[in-house]
């Protein structure tokens, strides 16, 4: 469910649009009366997504004048749109963190709950550092001193950091951490470059709404370099381009966030091959 509709909501973020999200949910629907299942429904899910935002962004096969954006124009609107592009990002990362936790609940797995860079402990500090940089930008000013952000994110860096000798404290256990010091802070590093750069690269939500925006404004200008006949054709073969071109690289990109930005913070491929017992006697 939170792959289907993550999924949904980021290639309707990026390819928002009413004209094109319409091809697209016909073709869907062609595929599901001709049993063509999974297809059909990525289809259907993707034009449906595209046509909700298209009515959001105002914008009908590319041309931003038919209808009254609901919500904003990506393109008159940049810099809101790359804020909302993080905002959406920040609120999936944290989703596929608390997945996480409820992953370390199902395995009662104490240390993947509270003291994972993805548990407890690491969503405190992602959240606690949005909070504060947003406040700074939206204020002004610091929500709390320096010192006290700086003290409160060393603390919860190096929980993270000992998690193993915390948890065995915990537990009770004898057995010594394994993991040398040197690489546990190459493992803080990734962790802090991993937030950063998970975060920022769902700015791709904002850049390819403009993008389409764009696009399309540069297929109406070479259109318009025609009259009669050779202005509805380059219309339309432009525009055939965008929904081929730009539906597919919108497809890859939103496959791209959910497996680089969101499967590694909840995915674990540790666990057992399954293996039916009807499978096992035949072997």
């Amino acid at each position: 469910w939170f792959v289907a509709i993550s999924t949904f909501i980021m290639f309707g973020f990026m390819f928002g649009d009413v004209g094109h999200g319409l091809v697209f949910l016909i073709l869907g629907i062609i595929l599901l009366i001709k049993k063509k299942q999974t297809y059909g429904a990525i289809l259907f899910a993707g034009g449906l997504s595209s046509v909700i935002f298209g009515v959001l962004y105002g914008s009908v096969f590319g041309k931003e004048d038919i209808i009254k954006p609901v919500l904003i124009s990506p393109m008159n609107n940049i810099n809101t749109m790359l804020v909302y592009g993080i905002a959406v990002g920040t609120v999936f990362i944290l989703m596929a963190m608390f997945l996480n936790i409820v992953n370390g609940i199902k395995n009662k797995d104490f240390k993947k709950i509270f003291l994972d860079k993805n548990g407890v402990a690491g969503i405190l500090l992602y959240a606690f550092v949005l909070i504060c940089v947003a406040y700074y930008f939206l204020v002004g000013k610091m929500i709390v001193s320096t010192n006290i952000i700086i003290i409160i994110a060393i603390i919860l860096v190096l929980i993270i950091m000992f998690n193993d000798q915390i948890t065995n404290f915990l537990e009770k256990k004898k057995e010594k951490a394994s993991t040398p010091i040197v690489e546990k802070i190459f493992e803080i590093i990734e962790m802090l470059l991993s937030f950063l750069s998970n975060t920022i690269s769902f700015l791709r939500l904002a850049a390819f709404a403009i993008n389409h925006a764009g696009l399309c404004m540069a297929v109406y200008l070479l259109a318009n370099m025609t009259t009669g006949a050779g202005n509805i054709l380059i219309a339309i073969l432009g525009n055939i381009v965008v929904l081929v071109l730009e539906g597919l690289i919108v497809g890859i990109q939103t496959l791209r966030l959910e497996y680089y930005e969101l499967f590694s913070r909840f995915y674990d491929g540790s666990g057992k091959e399954y293996r039916s017992i009807k499978k096992q006697l035949e072997e």
